[in-house]
């Protein structure tokens, strides 16, 4: 562990996204930024993921966190998915990313 006491940081987001192909372009987008970008169907997959992982992620980039999105997945809602996180202590202090949704102002 570096001198600091902290662990040293990764360069992992998860990206969680029931859209095949928005995952694809946001976990592309991030991979050409030099970023381990991990995408994730939804909740469940992502916990999947994180589980499988040898370091925290930086961010989750997710619409999850918003209980009207959940359409896709009800049963692993953001709110589920952050008391998941905030349950195991490697998970607790990771960010939610939610992008902006398109329209006009």
């Amino acid at each position: 562990m570096p001198e600091s006491g902290r662990a040293p940081r990764s360069s992992i987001v998860v990206v969680i996204e029931a859209d095949a192909g928005l995952r694809g372009g946001f976990c592309r987008a991030l991979a050409d930024a030099g970023f381990d970008a991990l995408g994730a169907a939804d909740g469940s997959d992502a916990i999947r993921c994180l589980e499988e992982s040898k370091a925290a992620p930086l961010a989750i980039v997710t619409s999850l966190v918003e209980p009207e999105l959940d359409l896709v997945s009800p049963a692993m809602n953001g709110r589920r998915l952050r008391a998941w996180l905030d349950r195991h202590p490697r998970f607790a202090n990771v960010p939610f990313v939610v992008p902006a949704r398109g329209g006009s102002a």
